[in-house]
């Protein structure tokens, strides 16, 4: 079989050899499909699955911690991880997870600075953050996070300020604390 080569009608020909029953000859044989295009789920992975490892290698660091994945269609959508194992170290990895819609951070040493990381999630709708060690400044550090749509803060420093100037950056998001 011969690579297919691309027509100008969006068909591929590609040309089959198979023994033909006329004579005992082998004839070639062309035949014409049409030309499928896929395109990534993700903006992040090009079609030859690029990101991919780095995001097999942040699974494999939630599930080295204890944590829990939630999936849908192979996708991971969801991460809970808790305790004091869990550091800036790993946020870092989080964005790694591009479908990422759910994360759960539960009594974690995690820092105001490492808050950053999480930026890259940008699919990310509900981010608990209970019982974390993070204040105001850490707080300012979500609102390029356009599609967070709650958010919990119970447990942490944030103070009625902080709340406030995260609101204003992001009026439609639901807060607990």
């Amino acid at each position: 079989m011969r690579v297919p080569e691309a027509a100008g009608d969006g068909k591929a020909n590609i040309i089959l050899s198979y023994p033909a029953w006329k004579e005992g000859n082998v004839t070639p044989a062309t035949v014409e499909v049409p030309i499928v295009e896929t395109k990534p789920k993700s903006d992040h992975r090009d079609r030859f699955g690029s990101g991919l490892d780095d995001e097999r290698r942040a699974v494999a660091a939630v599930r080295e911690l204890g944590g829990r994945l939630e999936t849908e269609e192979g996708d991971v959508v969801g991460v809970f991880l808790r305790g004091p194992k869990v550091t800036d170290a790993v946020l870092k990895r989080l964005p790694d997870l591009m479908d990422l819609r759910s994360l759960e951070l539960d009594q974690c040493a995690i820092t105001d600075a490492g808050m950053a990381h999480l930026l890259g999630l940008k699919n990310l709708k509900r981010l608990r953050l209970t019982g974390a060690p993070i204040g105001d400044a850490g707080l300012a550090r979500l609102t390029g996070l356009t599609n967070l749509e709650r958010l919990d803060i119970t447990g942490t420093k944030v103070t009625e300020k902080g709340m406030k100037r995260l609101k204003q950056a992001l009026p439609s998001l639901k807060v607990v604390d």
